[in-house]
């Protein structure tokens, strides 16, 4: 119901719009439905009601005050194309009558479209990354310690936001229930868990008149500002079927749509402009035949390459000329972890897509013993950690990652912080380390927030090992550079830090991130499938034998060997033997 009152609203204040694009807001049924069998019913009921439009609605572009607008240099660079200007355009309308959602694929640029919208609309923006087990109190309010060793009640990002007349992000709606929200965006009120309420300011300001006391003389009682609006971003390809009808009813839903091939290589000239236009049209075309693939094995693999990942490829590819490309690829779809037939097909579309466009004589970049399989892999990662890029180094137990990051740190000369996850670390543990120290409770900072402040390089070990949820609070940071502590603090670039419970990140702040390879043996969980596209990834495999030789002669250069050969071939079938016992 309040749904379709919503959708009246709309229609009421755009009536230049389609009754079909009304119904697709509040329904979103090319995101929800089996496009094969449910969509065409639900079109030809559109059709049979006559709800289509055979003109399309003209498009008006509203343009936002500069009142709180934040300096230039705090917003991703936005490229202007058709489909996006669009979506802005309705994000407008919407965001007339109250709060919306855009949902679309990972890496699609739902926040850096809605980071423009704000802009547009002279928005100061806060984001807060939502997670599976977040309760209403974590969403509203958190308890925080006093140096004295007191604990107050502190409030969240969306309650400070609601009180300021912010515009609050929501990232990750499809993780939290429903009914935590539904106060807030239906009735416009919440209580809180220290016994204030905010209410929206008719109600305020009745509460006010009828007891004839000023704002500032009402106690427990805050008024929710009439600017303060809600902008939920979720995943249109997450299969747990989180869009049910509760959801339905508490937004207006706008859909990333998929660009065309034109769109993407426009964006991706636009951020590199010294790109291959030949070598990058192929590799949109090349991701486009696995979207439309008929192997479902192939259509996964396309969704871990993403647009954002393909900027970062090509540009790669566009600042190292002599570099195959289709090996960046192989890197960023984890092909040599797939399985043997989605393996060998995703490598025949790569060979058929024809592009690779270097020369016949290119030089290609000399390994050096004594563990050339090693020095290879360094040699990529300081490519991707000149670009400013976060690193994720993937492989089986015991292939030596954390030698190659200590390693590679000690060539790069950066200071590192560590930090190792397990199966019980937690949100707050991530952020905020607990110790007693005379009885008291100390909070200290951890190595994450140390490294974001100084900026050194974070290295997560084990990261495959921590809940899922756990480590998905590091997108925003990944992606924004904004990230909320457990004890009130939030991390943020310098240009736009607020007040003293802001850390400035520093512009040097780096992650590198080591972890299993995903499913059989190791057991971990699917860390590529939530961060995969927010970072470079390198596959570290064994290395040759050549290079296992040179490593035991580095070992034990005193010990004469009689056959190193057989000692190597030993260690090589032995696990094969385990796995087949």
């Amino acid at each position: 119901m309040a749904s379709s009152l919503r959708q009246f609203f709309l229609q009421n204040l755009n009536p230049f719009r389609s009754a079909e694009e009304i119904f697709g807001l509040g329904y979103p049924y090319e995101t929800l439905l089996r496009k094969s069998s449910q969509v065409p019913v639900v079109k030809e009921f559109l059709q049979k009601f006559t709800i289509t439009d055979e003109k399309p609605a003209p498009t008006h572009t509203p343009q936002g005050s500069d009142h709180k607008r934040t300096a230039e240099s705090s917003w991703k660079p936005y490229v202007s194309n058709v489909e996006h200007d669009r979506l802005l355009a309705d994000m407008a309308m919407s965001h007339a009558v109250g709060d919306f959602c855009v949902v679309g694929p990972k890496g699609s640029g739902k926040t850096t479209v809605v980071e423009q919208f704000a802009k547009r609309m002279g928005y100061s923006i806060s984001t807060m990354t939502l997670y599976h087990d977040m309760n209403s109190r974590e969403l509203l309010q958190e308890r925080r310690m006093l140096p004295n060793g007191d604990t107050v009640w502190e409030d969240s990002v969306l309650v400070d936001c609601a009180k300021q007349g912010r515009l609050c992000i929501l990232d990750g709606i499809e993780r939290i229930h429903w009914s935590v929200l539904a106060p807030l965006i239906h009735h416009r009120q919440i209580d809180l868990f220290d016994g204030n309420r905010l209410l929206d300011s008719s109600k305020f300001n009745l509460i006010a008149k009828q007891c004839g006391l000023s704002k500032e003389q009402l106690e427990g009682v805050f008024e929710i500002d009439p600017s303060f609006r809600i902008i939920a971003i979720g995943d249109s390809e997450n299969k747990s079927g989180w869009m049910n009808e509760q959801v339905l009813s508490l937004f207006p839903f706008h859909v990333m749509k998929a660009l065309s091939i034109d769109a993407q290589h426009h964006i991706i000239e636009s951020l590199v402009p010294n790109a291959d236009p030949k070598q990058t049209r192929n590799v949109i075309k090349f991701v486009e035949s696995l979207h439309r693939s008929s192997d479902t094995g192939l259509r996964d693999v396309a969704g871990s390459l993403s647009l954002r990942k393909l900027v970062h490829i090509i540009g790669r590819s566009a600042m190292h000329r002599d570099e195959d490309i289709t090996a960046a690829l192989s890197r960023a779809a984890l092909s040599r972890f797939l399985p043997v037939i989605t393996h060998d097909l995703f490598e025949k579309a790569l060979r058929d897509a024809n592009i690779d466009n270097r020369s016949e004589n290119a030089t290609l970049p000399s390994v050096s013993p004594p563990n050339g399989a090693h020095v290879a892999v360094m040699s990529d990662m300081a490519r991707d950690m000149e670009l400013g890029s976060h690193l994720l180094l993937i492989g089986n137990q015991g292939v030596g990652k954390n030698k190659v990051t200590d390693r590679f740190l000690h060539l790069i000369n950066r200071p590192r912080q560590y930090l190792q996850l397990h199966r019980d670390t937690t949100v707050q543990s991530l952020t905020v380390h607990s110790t007693v120290i005379d009885g008291r409770l100390i909070l200290e900072d951890s190595p994450l927030v140390r490294a974001a402040r100084e900026g050194n390089v974070l290295v997560i070990d084990e990261a495959d090992k921590a809940p899922l949820h756990v480590v998905a609070v590091l997108k925003s940071l990944l992606d924004t550079g904004v990230m909320r502590l457990a004890d009130g603090r939030v991390i943020e670039p310098k240009n736009i830090s607020r007040g003293d419970r802001s850390i400035p990140l520093h512009p040097d702040f780096r992650i590198i991130m080591l972890a299993n390879r995903p499913g059989f043996p190791f057991l971990g969980n699917d860390l590529f499938s939530i961060l995969g596209d927010l970072f470079s990834v390198h596959i570290v495999d064994n290395p040759s034998r050549e290079s296992e030789f040179n490593m035991l002669k580095k070992y034990a250069p005193s010990i004469l060997l009689i056959n190193p050969l057989e000692l190597i071939l030993t260690f090589i079938t032995l696990p094969g033997k385990v796995f087949a016992e």
